[in-house]
């Protein structure tokens, strides 16, 4: 689909949501109760219960409208499970519109999305082909038409899913006089959703089935760059990942597959307890993967995700709260991949596993990001070490402040060295910093910082020499993104809010490794960072400007530009 067409399907959203950060749900108009936002994704858990409200119900008056959203169901159970509601569906009299699975649409039925649609006394449903509980995203689009033809269509994954339904029975309009939405939960909290969500969209418009092929194609047009561009979330590298039946996994003492879930009681020391999978016919040894696990339940230790040696792959570790866990890494000496107790006496309960292979031109090496306090280690090089940094809250914001004397973040190794860099920091500084050079982020030898005196400027160096390639900075006590990205062999460009500031391809210098990366100061603490920084994030690859443009264009309302 072309860009052109994406522009005229954005004129037709009248709702939103990418679950960019707590911040943006907010001027959304929406207060989160217990969901977890990680990079662009929602987690519900139903336990706790975990839901967003929204005062904006009076969008679904229109009665011709088409509702979007992609989500993970993360649990078999035969009980409701609501991704959206505008109304109680708990009761027939009270149902509106309700996206979700029910009693009736699980049991015999198998574990399918259901979807009701009423005025309050009457309704009509629709159920899906496909099962939907399989730990993968898929992506619902639900077309309503109830004033002409009195119909509505519900696609997963781009394809409909039976036939059209007559909506001839609801007389009455579909906004109900409940003032509020719900994503998670139906109005009255009785039908909790447990899973992920990274998108939700409203269209004032009976979106065709051509429209949902584009849309489900095209699925990540919104060019979220807190991920990574070159994630490639279509192939799934661990058969049997939402553990539906055990004859692949080979489980360690007091392991089961049981309901659906990987479950262990009192863990055997060592690696008595590892479960294991031989993935030797799929995986490219030293190619990098993604992996992401969903943990339901945790105690007694730390779940580690790894290959047999841990050489090069030991994805995720220090797993230790329920919650959704993603690493990177890679296969170098073997193709065994092990979910690994690291206590013996521990107990989990691990609802699924993913492994995809990343592809493509970027891998997202670092990202600190401030606004949700997180700092992640995409490459398993660094510990990170933090020094007198203060989390602050700055308008709609939260960030990270420098005080332009010992505040730093150590990232331990470097993991800049030679390659094709591309790095984006969103800064607020409150002068060109300590001695005039304040440090946004170093190795020793690729150096990004500010420099005062009479220079007034952005500078970059690759050898260390901190003098090579530079363009005009004066942004002083306001926010501004910064992206810089340097090739291989020195050729270097300077972005400013997504436009190509100073000369073109400068020459930062010859590239040189270099050792600890830190952020925001020298490792002699002697270059200090004055101000605040709300996200920064490495990239191995070359971003374009466009892409650069496309940063700063879905993030700067975050900081009120």
């Amino acid at each position: 689909m072309k860009e052109t067409n994406i522009k005229n399907y954005n004129k037709n959203i009248i709702f939103k949501e990418s679950f960019e950060d707590a911040a943006a749900i907010l001027k959304n108009g929406g207060i989160s109760t217990n969901v977890t936002i990680l990079n662009g994704v929602a987690s519900f858990l139903a336990s706790s219960p975990s839901y967003i409200v929204y005062q904006q119900n009076s969008i679904f008056n229109n009665n011709t409208i088409s509702i979007r959203g992609r989500f993970k169901y993360s649990l078999n159970d035969d009980t409701n499970k609501c991704i959206f509601s505008n109304g109680n569906n708990v009761a027939a009299s009270g149902r509106g519109i309700y996206i979700g699975t029910t009693r009736s649409g699980l049991g015999s039925s198998g574990n399918k999305l259901t979807v009701f649609v009423g005025d309050g006394t009457n309704y009509a449903s629709a159920i899906t082909d496909s099962v939907i509980n399989d730990g993968k995203f898929h992506e619902f689009l639900l077309v309503i038409n109830n004033t002409v033809t009195k119909t509505m269509w519900l696609y997963l994954d781009g394809v409909l899913q039976g036939t059209a339904r007559s909506l001839s029975t609801v007389t009455g309009s579909i906004y109900l006089t409940v003032s509020t939405f719900r994503l998670g939960s139906d109005v009255v909290g009785s039908t909790a959703f447990t899973g992920d969500l990274d998108l939700f969209e409203i269209y004032e418009t009976t979106l065709t089935s051509q429209d949902a092929i584009n849309l489900y194609s095209n699925r990540f047009y919104r060019n979220d760059l807190t991920r990574s561009y070159s994630e490639s979330l279509g192939s799934d590298f661990v058969p049997n990942g939402n553990f539906s039946s055990d004859t692949i996994w080979s489980k360690g003492t007091n392991v089961t597959i049981t309901g659906g879930q990987l479950v262990c009681v009192n863990s055997a020391a060592g690696t008595g307890s590892n479960t294991v999978q031989i993935l030797s016919t799929l995986v490219i040894p030293n190619a990098y993967y993604k992996v992401t696990i969903k943990i339901d339940e945790v105690s007694g230790g730390n779940i580690v995700v790894r290959n047999s040696s841990g050489s090069g792959g030991v994805f995720i570790s220090g797993a230790n709260t329920p919650g959704i866990y993603t690493g990177y890494g890679s296969f170098l000496v073997d193709t065994n991949f092990v979910i690994s107790p690291d206590t013996a006496g521990m107990n989990f309960k691990i609802d699924y596993v993913t492994m995809q292979r990343v592809t493509g031109d970027l891998s997202l090496l670092m990202y600190f990001d401030a606004t949700t306090g997180t700092l992640k280690d995409y490459s398993k090089l660094r510990t990170f070490t933090t020094n007198n940094v203060s989390i602050v809250k700055d308008g709609n914001i939260w960030c990270g402040e420098f005080d332009g004397d010992t505040s730093y973040i150590s990232c331990g190794s470097d993991f800049m060295g030679t390659n094709n860099i591309t790095i984006n920091a969103w800064v607020k500084p409150f002068s060109y910093g300590e001695g005039d050079a304040g440090m946004i982020i170093r190795n020793n030898k690729l150096d990004l910082y500010l420099r005062g005196s009479i220079y007034n400027a952005i500078r970059v160096s690759s050898d260390g020499s901190g003098t090579n390639a530079a363009a005009s900075f004066t942004e002083m006590g306001k926010w501004s993104m910064i992206s810089f990205t340097r090739t291989t062999t020195g050729v270097a460009n300077i972005y400013l809010n997504g436009v190509l500031v100073g000369t073109a391809d400068q020459s930062s210098g010859i590239p040189a490794a270099g050792s600890t990366v830190y952020i925001g100061n020298s490792a002699g603490s002697s270059q200090g960072f004055k101000g605040r920084i709300a996200r920064l994030s490495v990239y191995k690859g070359l971003m374009t400007q466009e892409r650069i443009r496309q940063m700063f264009t879905s993030q700067k309302s975050l900081f009120n530009l």
